[in-house]
Formats: structure tokens, C-alpha cells, sequence
């Protein structure tokens, strides 16, 4: 007798009613899904998309490679050319670099290794093609359109 009055309160509680008001984890939900549809609606949603999903996996492919950590590297900008066929990374060394056409000149021994590596992350048909590019911090700026960390703008 005892279980079926619970059973009973149960039912009364879980029924909806008039009177229960709005319930705010539907308006919530309903935002969030407009905000989501409203974000991919924009121009360039997808080039965005694959920018941030390559920069973190040539991030996490250069990073242990011994001149990668020597000197610091890290993937600064990723440029979506072409409706994903080519992709520019721009890499630049927190470090000062002695030789960087050495640098450089390993960037693209390794662009293959990289493109290989990419292509395991992308669920894409065809892997883009990549150029890596060697920058300094103020060229890093420069090329971003923003002002130099020195500078006060």
C-alpha cells in the first residue's frame, strides 16, 4: 500500500500541467540549437572549422620532433585556400633561431610526414595540400594585421 502511493505521487508529479509554467531548460536548449544553426549559417563556417581542427593536429604532429622542441615551434596561423584544397600554416620559433633556412629547409623534409598525419585526423576524402611557413614574431604580427607585442596601439 505504501509503494503504490509513492507510485501514485510519482505519476502526479511527472504529469504536465497548465498551471506548471514555462519550463527554462527548454529555452535554454531552443537558445543554444539557434545559436549553433546561427554559427553555421555564416560564411566561411567550414574553412574555420578545418583551420582549427589542422592547427591542433600539425600542433600535436610537430611537436615531438627534436628541431620542433630545439626551437620552440609552434603553429601560429592556419589559411584555408582554395575551399580546403591547400592549406598555409605559418610556424614561428619562441626561441631566436641561428640558421633558419635550416629551419626552414627541414619544415619542408617534413611537410609529407605532416600531411600524412593530418590526413588521419581529417574524415575527409582528399587530404589538402600544406605549405609551412617559417615566420618571426613581429612578421607573425604583421601578417595577422595586428600590432606588434612591443608596440602600443
Amino acid at each position: 500500500m505504501d509503494t503504490r502511493r509513492k507510485r501514485d505521487g510519482r505519476d502526479h508529479c511527472a504529469r504536465v500541467e497548465a498551471d506548471d509554467g514555462i519550463d527554462p531548460r527548454l529555452d535554454e536548449l531552443r537558445d543554444r540549437a539557434e545559436a549553433r544553426r546561427a554559427a553555421k549559417q555564416k560564411p566561411g563556417y567550414r574553412d574555420d572549422q578545418l583551420a582549427k581542427v589542422a592547427a591542433r593536429a600539425i600542433e600535436q604532429e610537430l611537436c615531438p620532433m627534436a628541431p620542433a622542441i630545439e626551437h620552440g615551434l609552434g603553429v601560429v596561423h592556419v589559411e584555408v585556400i582554395g575551399a580546403g584544397s591547400h592549406l598555409r600554416v605559418r610556424v614561428a620559433p619562441s626561441r631566436p633561431v641561428a640558421d633558419p633556412r635550416g629551419l626552414e629547409s627541414w619544415l619542408a623534409a617534413i611537410a609529407p610526414r605532416i600531411r600524412a598525419g593530418l590526413g588521419h585526423t581529417l574524415a575527409r576524402k582528399r587530404v589538402p595540400t600544406l605549405s609551412l611557413e617559417l615566420v618571426s614574431v613581429s612578421e607573425q604580427w604583421a601578417s595577422l594585421g595586428r600590432p606588434d607585442e612591443g608596440e602600443h596601439a
